[in-house]
């Protein structure tokens, strides 16, 4: 204030000589223009921090930051930025540059001391330097703060020539009383600063190196001071997280504080753990944003406004603030303001990179321009490819890449590749197929060794798609990889099933082949149990010679009851015959007429179970679908339209005719009330395993594959269609579409063919046949099968044999 009130004085005695001297102190400018004007001598007169930059641009590094006080000379100025001329706190010339703007905004014009102002000055700082701490108690005989103050005022008074005080001496004087005012209201209100709950202080030097008061960040949402050092001790003050507090250092657990308690200043307790310390001497630094996003918080607190945020990989540049925050300038809402960035978000830029070895852990690996997956692809790389990489970010490894003869970075997400270092699982499995072990992650490469269906083997967990095996080829071991999509793990729940034996015998093997021994057999119609295995077999349970034993089934001889079983009540359409299996060779348990109401649940495509008491005893049986709902109602049938896409069929043009006359039957089904499901209602291609899957994916009532015939011959004509010799429903359903596509489309009847050893028909679990519904190679067929009119005529001779079928 005394300082405030000279500066004050002599500005007002150097206006008015100014005013009378105006004129020739002009004279002498322009006179003397050999003179070098001296730097301007300026001083930061708000809480803040203004970047001294190295070069004239805020890309380029920071010096130091000028605090509150700092006293700085500008030596040039330019239009953006000045050249200046600053000493850091250990005295140390600082040349650099700084924005303008901040000076307009944050500085002004500091007056020079006169030799008498200089003394005053240097006389404070001794004062100052010998001021006691904060935490000192008053001590027993020291004068109370009224004596201290009269004895000041004495002093004031006593002084000689009082009246002939001048006008500087007077503002001395007025400056003293308003200090020792703001003493008097100090003493009234109790300072509670000793725990502060501010905003961050800028900046932190100690006014005193006798002061052993330091500051930190609230860790803890809350942050407690304690009465005792004990967490379970008192609380007697909060603050959130974030909050800057002051304390004292200490080397224990434990730090002291002095917090203020129903206005009585109290000492307490803050735990280490619970506080961060700010740095006491703040470093600028660059770094790149670590995580998926950095977020610049108002307060050193996550929980605080974000004023900004940053991308990963993002270049950004800061000033250690604690061991967990570093602090930034950024622009936003319109101006600069200082924020917090947390320590685990950012990297700094020199931060050495580690080399790494991995491969490609997907299909494709892509190493990418820029931090984003969105950029561009500067090179890829297939699955199992060895590559090398350095560290970067959280979620990006850094690569050289060469792009047209050229290096080049470019950038590889972590999720892509597996370190060569990563723990690899050991595991073992069940070849669910016949299984290749490949020289390389792909299935073009050399096949080091092959193993049977059902083989267990160990292998290691290694990319996506492929496991890593140790196979030994001419007696030397040597590393494999096996797909995936070929092994089940050998621990894998199993899916237990109950089923019908269809084959006449159906057998249970020793192992997964037919060409290994045969445990036990079954006849047709038998109800069976079993489990999941591989693609082609279930695994049982058999009884041999009294014992357990495991044995093999393959799935082609059995057929799985529905899951979970409809319970229905139905009218018997026929006389109704309960058979002891689901085979009508085996032994009759009872029989219902015409007009009877039964009781069943759904078991298979062609059977119902029941139970039926004889003698009084409870018995499962099995009765024909066919005898109790007549008609197609309800009923599903798949329709397959023969060949599609990059298979056209017989003649180019097989497969628009078989979808024309599938589309042709599905309504005249769906008019009947039939659920209709095609395989293929458009122009593409499905493979015969697809065809087949759709069958047992919708349980088909039945499955009917539409073909149009061809042979190099062109003399054979006609219709005929095919079923499977060991299925005598498909016989007959075969026969009554035969009968009815004769009957509309009048063609040649070529007759139902026992041999339809077709995928379609030999995989297939439900009911299906195969029509061939004219020859495109004869050139009168040609004619006649490709007019749409025909067409629809077998569609309804085909509806005709399905409509007498279930009727």
């Amino acid at each position: 204030m005394t300082k405030l009130k000279k500066h004050i004085s002599m500005f007002l005695i150097a206006l008015l000589v100014f005013s009378v001297t105006s004129n020739i102190g002009y004279a002498n400018e322009i006179n003397d223009k050999s003179v070098e004007q001296e730097p301007i001598t300026y001083v930061v007169n708000e809480e803040q921090q203004v970047a001294v930059y190295l070069e004239d641009s805020q890309e380029s590094e920071i010096l130091y930051h000028l605090f509150k006080d700092s006293v700085f000379e500008i030596l040039e100025q330019g239009e953006e930025y000045s050249y200046i001329q600053t000493k850091d706190e250990e005295e140390n010339e600082v040349l650099g540059y700084i924005l303008n703007e901040e000076i307009d905004e944050y500085a002004i014009v500091q007056d020079k001391l006169t030799e008498e102002e200089l003394s005053d000055e240097k006389q404070e700082e001794a004062e100052e330097a010998i001021e006691p701490p904060l935490t000192e108690e008053p001590q027993e005989n020291a004068p109370n703060e009224e004596e201290a103050v009269s004895e000041e005022n004495t002093s004031i008074d006593s002084t000689e020539e009082q009246d002939n005080l001048t006008e500087e001496n007077e503002l001395t004087e007025e400056s003293q009383t308003d200090e020792l005012k703001q003493d008097e209201e100090q003493q009234a209100v109790p300072d509670e600063q000793e725990v502060s709950d501010e905003e961050p202080v800028k900046s932190r030097m100690l006014m005193s190196k006798a002061l052993v008061t330091v500051q930190g960040v609230a860790l803890k949402n809350p942050t407690n001071v304690y009465a005792e050092s004990s967490r379970n001790s008192t609380v007697l003050k909060s603050y959130s997280q974030g909050k800057i507090l002051k304390f004292e250092k200490s080397n224990n657990q434990w730090l002291q504080a002095t917090v203020y308690v129903n206005g009585k200043a109290v000492t307490g307790y803050i735990n280490s753990d619970d506080v961060d310390l700010l740095v006491e001497k703040q470093e600028s630094s660059r770094g790149i944003v670590y995580n998926k996003n950095l977020h610049v918080y108002a307060t050193p607190s996550k929980s605080s406004n974000v004023l900004k945020s940053y991308n990963e990989g993002h270049t950004v540049m800061y000033s250690t603030y604690s061991a967990q925050w570093n602090e930034a300038r950024v622009y936003a809402n319109g101006k600069w303001q200082y924020g917090f960035i947390h320590e685990d978000d950012v990297i700094p830029e020199n931060t050495p990179q580690s080399t790494l070895n991995g491969v490609v852990k997907n299909e494709k690996l892509h190493v990418y321009s820029g931090l984003s997956k969105s950029s561009n692809v500067l090179k890829s790389y297939n699955e199992g490819k060895s590559i090398k990489y350095r560290t970067h970010t959280a979620n990006w490894y850094e690569a050289t890449v060469y792009v047209n003869g050229k290096a080049t970075t470019g950038y590889i997400h972590k999720n892509d590749v597996i370190n060569d270092d990563a723990k690899q699982e050991t595991l073992s499995g069940i070849a669910k197929k016949r299984v290749n072990v490949y020289s390389s992650t792909s299935t073009s490469s050399s096949i080091l060794k092959s193993y049977s269906e059902g083989s267990t083997l160990k292998y290691k967990t290694y990319t996506k798609n492929w496991y890593q095996a140790t196979v030994y080829v001419n007696g030397k071991a040597t590393t494999g990889y096996i797909q995936k999509d070929a092994m089940m793990d050998e621990d894998v729940t199993r899916t237990n099933y109950r089923g019908v034996a269809t084959a006449s015998p159906t057998k249970v093997y020793a192992d997964v082949s037919a060409s290994s021994n045969v445990l036990k057999s079954y006849s047709s119609g038998s109800i069976l149990k079993y489990r999941s295995y591989t693609d082609n077999w279930y695994e049982a349970t058999v009884y041999v010679n009294g014992k357990a034993t495991k044995g093999y089934i393959n799935k082609k001889d059995v057929e799985n009851s529905k899951n979970p079983q409809q319970s229905i009540t139905g009218t018997a359409q026929s006389e109704v015959t309960v058979y002891k299996k689901a085979s009508t060779t085996s032994s009759v348990l009872k029989s219902y007429s015409k007009g009877s109401k039964i009781k069943y649940k759904t078991f298979t495509s062609n059977w119902h179970e029941v139970t039926v008491y004889v003698n009084g005893k409870a018995h499962t049986g099995y009765i024909k679908t066919n005898t109790m709902e007549k008609g197609l109602k309800g009923k599903v049938i798949v329709l397959d339209a023969g060949h599609g896409g990059h298979d056209p069929g017989a003649m180019g043009i097989e497969k628009d005719l078989n979808l024309n006359t599938a589309n042709y039957l599905r309504s005249y089904l769906i008019a009947e009330g039939a659920e209709v499901i095609m395989t293929r209602s458009t122009d593409v291609y499905l493979t015969l395993a697809e065809r087949v899957e759709i069958s047992h994916e919708y349980n088909a009532d039945a499955f009917i594959s539409i073909h149009y015939n061809s042979n190099p011959d062109p003399s054979p004509h006609g219709i005929e269609t095919y079923y499977l010799p060991s299925n005598e429903d498909e016989r007959e359903l075969a026969q009554l579409i035969q009968d009815g596509v004769i009957a509309e489309t009048g063609l040649r009847d070529r007759g139902v063919k026992n041999n339809g050893n077709f995928y379609v028909i030999r995989e297939n679990q439900n009911i299906s046949v195969l029509v061939e519904l004219g020859f495109l190679s004869n050139p009168n067929e040609y004619d006649t099968v490709t007019k749409a009119a025909y067409q629809q005529k077998a569609a309804k001779g085909i509806f005709n044999g399905l409509n007498q079928y279930f009727n």
